[in-house]
């Protein structure tokens, strides 16, 4: 009776063992089984592509009423321009100075309005883009109105440190561009500001770098190749004298077609970010201290990069007029 027992206890203890095996076993094959790396560039076009149909009119509608406010800004300055030089010739000379002052300061302020109007308009697109829900263009706009500074904030910084590397022999641009692609995304919908929001979006790149970079300029490949193909098409035109009434119609296919598309960038760059985003969302994503420093020192460098680079176009200016060299005419030539 005993030994039947044991025998019994022995069986049990093996069953439990091969058991234990095959659960390990089990296990690293789940391990395997789970994807490492970004989905393929196609499957992110196809899932960007029907998300982009559904949100086309909304997207399209955020598009047009950008435009459109920007013609009205730039409407109001030129008719500003005109009424000042009016006045100008009927005030006569004592008080030109003045009128040019105005003239200077409506100028500041339209330039002022459409730099407010482009990140407003860009962060609006992206919100539209992203959002899980479905929502109308005036919508998105009254949702990010309070967003535009930190909107802004994000796009000066990462121009800055993208024209720092751009300045460093153009490969560390192509690399900050791609770390920082992200940081817009990041600033919306993790609620991560600044210098923050940039590091994590380099977090999420890191190691995934040469793939995130594929995927991003091969969408851009294809609109380079849609944008060739319609200037070859022009090319062709005029090459067989056809008249200008088809090169116009050529010109004006083309440009709405890149305003229907442009909003298909968006909505591929975030199924690229949520494609990382599942990969990584067990990983720790701070940055090392070192890493926040080099990024502030590019900063800056960029910010230097850019003041020295209008000092020059300024001080270039004033040169070629001393000389009495027209800058419009040296563009004509060109």
């Amino acid at each position: 009776m005993a030994e039947a027992e044991q025998r019994i206890e022995d069986q049990s203890d093996k069953t439990e063992q091969t058991g234990q095996i095959s659960q390990d076993k089990t296990g690293q094959t789940g391990q395997t089984n789970i994807s490492t790396s970004l989905a393929p560039f196609n499957e992110l076009l196809n899932k960007a592509w029907k998300v982009y149909r559904l949100k086309l009119k909304s997207l399209l509608g955020i598009e047009l009423i950008s435009a459109l406010a920007a013609i009205a800004i730039i409407a109001i300055l030129l008719i500003g321009i005109a009424l000042f030089a009016a006045l100008a010739a009927v005030v006569g000379k004592s008080f030109t100075v003045v009128v040019i002052i105005l003239g200077i300061i409506l100028a500041l302020l339209a330039i002022g309005a459409l730099f407010y109007l482009s990140f407003w308009s860009q962060v609006t697109l992206l919100y539209n883009a992203c959002a899980e829900e479905p929502i109308g263009a005036i919508e998105s706009y009254k949702k990010t109105r309070n967003r535009i500074g930190g909107f802004a904030w994000i796009a000066v910084f990462s121009g800055l440190i993208s024209l720092c590397g751009f300045f460093l022999f153009v490969i560390p641009g192509i690399i900050f561009s791609i770390w920082f692609s992200f940081a817009a995304i990041i600033f919306l919908f993790e609620n991560e500001r600044g210098m923050n929001a940039l590091l994590k979006s380099r977090e999420y790149v890191r190691g995934k770098w040469w793939g995130v970079m594929f995927r991003l300029w091969a969408l851009a490949g294809l609109f380079v190749l849609l944008s060739w193909l319609f200037s070859a098409f022009g090319a062709g035109l005029k090459a067989v004298n056809a008249p200008q009434i088809f090169m116009f119609l050529s010109d004006f296919i083309q440009s709405v077609t890149s305003f229907i598309l442009a909003p298909l960038q968006t909505v591929f760059l975030y199924y690229v970010f949520k494609d990382l985003k599942n990969l990584k969302k067990d990983s720790a994503l701070t940055p090392s201290k070192n890493t926040r420093t080099a990024i502030i020192v590019c900063i800056v460098l960029g910010a230097l990069v850019l003041i020295a680079l209008v000092a020059i176009s300024i001080l270039g200016a004033v040169a070629l007029s001393q000389l009495g060299i027209d800058i419009g005419s040296l563009l004509q030539t060109k």
